[in-house]
């Protein structure tokens, strides 16, 4: 951590810091922290030190407060950059047009072949052995029912015995 001198408080100057996070590429390249602390500058924040490729430490007077309602950012913001959302929406935007795309070839081949074709039938390498049909047990005939004789060929009246 940073040591400040004992001068800026004697400066008669009040400092307020930050810390400011690079999302994305970083402060690597030089170009991309010239355009941030450009950016920073115009609310008056000034290089302190740089951590690493993605943290930079910034002051300002805390009299600069007074002009932070004609910026059109956030003086207190920390991170510069993309913050990773709009990456976000360009990968689902993309899976989403591969599955789309996806879908109508497959209703596009449905649709140019309606029946599939059937695949040939498969013969065996080998003749199978019929199976021979095992018997089955007769059941015993059922006795025919006794024909009418000729006590049954009577009309009813006849059948009681006449008087004489």
């Amino acid at each position: 951590m940073t040591d400040y001198p004992t001068n800026e408080a004697i400066s008669g100057h009040d400092w307020e810091y930050k810390i400011l996070r690079s999302a994305g590429i970083g402060f690597h390249k030089p170009e991309r922290l010239r355009e941030a602390l450009a950016a920073e500058a115009l609310a008056g924040w000034e290089l302190v030190e740089k951590f690493d490729g993605n943290r930079i430490r910034l002051k300002r007077p805390t009299s600069r407060r007074q002009l932070d309602g004609k910026l059109e950012f956030d003086p207190y913001r920390t991170s510069a950059g993309s913050n990773g959302t709009l990456a976000l929406v360009i990968v689902v935007a993309l899976l989403c047009g591969l599955l789309a795309m996806g879908l109508a070839l497959t209703v596009a081949r449905s649709v140019a072949q309606p029946n599939p074709p059937m695949p040939p039938m498969l013969v065996p390498a080998r003749p199978v052995m019929p199976t021979i049909p095992q018997p089955v047990p007769a059941r015993p005939a059922e006795p025919a029912p006794a024909e009418p004789g000729p006590s049954a060929m009577r009309p009813p009246s006849l059948d009681f015995p006449v008087s004489r």
